[in-house]
C-alpha cells in the first residue's frame, strides 16, 4: 500500500514551508485554469466569427439581415471586451507568479 507510510507521521514534524508551496500550487492551478479560459474564449470568438457576414446588407431587398449584423457584431464586441480583460489578468497573475518564485529562489539560495 502506497500511502501507508504517512499513516504513522509524527504530529510536531516541521513542514519547512509546506504551507508556501500549497498556496503557490493553488495560485498556479487557478492560473492555469484562467489561462485556459482565456484560450476557450478566443475560440469561442472564432467560432462566432466564422458565422459573420462579411458583407453589409443595404439594399432593399437584404433589410432581414440587417438585425443579425447588428446582434453578430455586439456578440464579438462583448467576447472582445472579456477577452481583452481575462488576457490582461492572465498575464499579470503570470508575471505575479514569475515574480514570486524568483523571490523564493533568492531567499532559499542566497
Amino acid at each position: 500500500m502506497p500511502g501507508a507510510a504517512f499513516v504513522f507521521w509524527p504530529p510536531d514534524c516541521e513542514s519547512n514551508g509546506l504551507e508556501v508551496t500549497k498556496a503557490v500550487t493553488t495560485f498556479v492551478i487557478f492560473w492555469a485554469i484562467l489561462g485556459f479560459a482565456t484560450l476557450a474564449l478566443a475560440l469561442y470568438r472564432k467560432f462566432v466569427s466564422m458565422r459573420e457576414d462579411d458583407y453589409l446588407h443595404l439594399s432593399a431587398g437584404e433589410e432581414r439581415y440587417i438585425p443579425q449584423q447588428v446582434a453578430t457584431f455586439r456578440k464579438i464586441g462583448s467576447i472582445d471586451r472579456w477577452g481583452i480583460t481575462m488576457t490582461i489578468v492572465t498575464v499579470v497573475l503570470g508575471l505575479a507568479l514569475a515574480g514570486l518564485y524568483l523571490y523564493q529562489a533568492a531567499i532559499r539560495y542566497y
